[in-house]
């Protein structure tokens, strides 16, 4: 069993490929806000070399069903830049202009994806996921996002300030880890060749509401503050489904 390789070097997407009937790929570099703009050049290679190693292994290989995960980051900037937005469809992703080179990464996979499928080279599934959140999720100050960073600031609190990205009125349709598993199995049966099925629900809520709620739950009484000086992304968005 291979546990951890280069997906950027195409013989590893070789090696993971061989005999198998199906590739999962959700494999990309993926942080917080802060982490995404300071790193966008670099972000968008690595992201966009992963994913068409991988699609071009899998169908070198004779992978029979390959299912890519994308993100709602590929969704235009002025389709999410004020509260209360009308519910995304999967189609408003184009005219394409997302706000981060994540979300183009991640756009194009899709893109490529469709493309492989209309040749008939392979099956393919595709999903695009809303803000997934759940165990497991990276802690580190340099790459978490929203909920586990506002959870390792409660938990070292008051050792480090309970600060907010941004105003706190953004907002996000936050899906449960476990749900986005159920879709990600339920595809190979249901979704193959359909086109992209985006995972999330049809509410956002705030991160005034996360941070408020994490204090909550910790039983401190911690001062939260806001830093509006901070990028907060995208205002909000929701799924329609």
């Amino acid at each position: 069993i291979i546990n951890q390789i280069d997906l950027v070097d195409y013989s590893n997407c070789l090696k993971v490929a061989e005999r198998q009937e199906i590739v999962y790929h959700l494999a990309d570099i993926v942080a917080g806000i802060n982490y995404v703009f300071d790193n966008q050049f670099s972000l968008f290679r690595t992201n966009v070399t992963m994913n068409s190693n991988m699609l071009h292994a899998a169908i070198e290989a004779g992978v029979q069903k390959y299912v890519y995960v994308g993100t709602a980051c590929s969704y235009p900037a002025e389709k999410q830049n004020t509260l209360n937005l009308p519910p995304l469809k999967e189609e408003d992703v184009y005219p394409a202009n997302p706000e981060s080179s994540y979300g183009w990464s991640k756009l194009i996979g899709e893109y490529e994806c469709e493309l492989a499928q209309k040749a008939g080279l392979i099956d393919i599934g595709i999903l695009r996921l809303h803000n997934v959140y759940g165990p497991k999720s990276e802690m580190s100050p340099e790459k978490s996002q929203v909920i586990p960073a506002l959870i390792r600031k409660a938990i070292n609190y008051p050792k480090e300030d309970f600060v907010v990205w941004g105003s706190g009125d953004q907002g996000r349709a936050f899906v449960y880890v476990d749900d986005v598993i159920e879709a990600i199995l339920s595809v190979v049966e249901f979704g193959m060749n359909k086109g992209v099925i985006q995972i999330g629900p049809d509410y956002s809520i705030s991160i005034r509401e996360i941070a408020k709620t994490i204090v909550s739950i910790s039983g401190k009484n911690i001062n939260i503050k806001y830093d509006t000086t901070k990028k907060e992304g995208d205002k909000d968005r929701t799924a329609d489904w």
